[in-house]
C-alpha cells in the first residue's frame, strides 16, 4: 500500500541504524522496496515457508527468516525497526506481538505500523479474518506495551497510482484463478473490503511509535 505507506517510512530517518524487519513480508517485494528506498538492511520475518524460499530466490538482497510475530527469531536488542504492511489487521494477539516486538528492538527502536483501520466513528470490529482497530487502540495498545506514540496518520486506502494496478492484479487473478479452492473466499474478502473502504467504515492509516523501555535499560 504505497500511498500509506510512503509517508510512514519517511520516519525510518528518527530511527537508530540497524536493520529493519518486514513482518509477515510474504515474497518481499515491499521489503526490497523498503531497502532500495531507505538504503538500510531489511530482513523479512515470514510465517509461510513457501513463500521464505520464494522470496530467498526473487530477492537476493533481502534476508529472509521462517518466523511469526508472536516469537520474532532475533536476538534481543538487535533490530532497529519492525515494520508491519498490512500485517497488524491479521493478528488477534496484537499486545503479545507488541511486547515481543520490544524485546528485539534495541535502543529508540520504532515499530510502524501501516493497514486499513476502522474509522473513530465505527469503532474496532472483526471482518472475516481480519481485526480492523481504530488509531486510538493501535495507540492504546502500544502505550500499554511501554511505547511512545510518535505520530498516527489516516491516508485515503484508495488513493494515488497503486489503486488501478490492484484493480489490475484482481482482474487477472479471476481471470486465472477463479476455479481454484481458494479463490471464493479471496473474492469475498476482497469485495467486503472494497465495501467497508467505499462505505467510509474504513480507512488507511499508520501508527508510528518508539520504544523508551530500551533507552531506559540502556542507560542503566
Amino acid at each position: 500500500m504505497p500511498a500509506i505507506l510512503d509517508p510512514a517510512i519517511e520516519t525510518l530517518d528518527l530511527a537508530p541504524r540497524g536493520p529493519v524487519v518486514d513482518l509477515g513480508g510474504g515474497l518481499a517485494s515491499t521489503s526490497d522496496w523498503l531497502r532500495r528506498r531507505t538504503g538500510r538492511e531489511v530482513v523479512i520475518v515470514e510465517p509461510s515457508a513457501p513463500s521464505c524460499e520464494m522470496a530467498a530466490e526473487m530477492f537476493e538482497n533481502v534476508g529472509v527468516i521462517n518466523g511469526a510475530a508472536g516469537v520474532l527469531p532475533v536476538r534481543t536488542s538487535s533490530v532497529a525497526s519492525v515494520v508491519l504492511n498490512g500485517v497488524a489487521s491479521l493478528i488477534d494477539d496484537l499486545k503479545l506481538a507488541l511486547f515481543e516486538f520490544e524485546r528485539a528492538l534495541i535502543a529508540d527502536g520504532l515499530v510502524i505500523i501501516t493497514d486499513v483501520v476502522a474509522t473513530r466513528t465505527v469503532g474496532s470490529f472483526r471482518s472475516s479474518k481480519n481485526v480492523l482497530r481504530t488509531l486510538d487502540e493501535f495507540a492504546e495498545q502500544l502505550a500499554e506495551a511501554g511505547f511512545d506514540v510518535v505520530e498516527t496518520d489516516t491516508v485515503a486506502a484508495d488513493r494515488g497510482w497503486w489503486s488501478s494496478v490492484q484493480h489490475s492484479v484482481d482482474e487477472q487473478i479471476a481471470a486465472n484463478y477463479a476455479d481454484r479452492p481458494g479463490f471464493p473466499m479471496w473474492d469475498h474478502d476482497r469485495r467486503r473490503m472494497k465495501y467497508l473502504v467505499n462505505a467510509g467504515i474504513v480507512t488507511g492509516g499508520y501508527v508510528i511509535a518508539r520504544s523508551p523501555q530500551q533507552t531506559a535499560r540502556a542507560i542503566s
